[in-house]
């Protein structure tokens, strides 16, 4: 599951919004992937995220 939701985060062309929309349907959710899509919130929404970027 954690490969999964780290290949739709990292390796796919989709904007960072998108991509944890997936993982949050798609992906079972296990503690690690819980907290990789927290993490990336956090990094979304932080001084220096990635934004929406693809």
């Amino acid at each position: 599951a954690l490969h999964k939701a780290a290949k739709l985060l990292f390796k796919s062309q989709l904007g960072l919004t998108h991509a944890l929309d997936i993982v949050r349907r798609e992906v079972p959710h296990t503690a690690e992937v819980e907290y990789l899509i927290q993490f990336q919130e956090r990094l979304f929404k932080g001084k220096s995220g990635r934004g929406d970027q693809p």
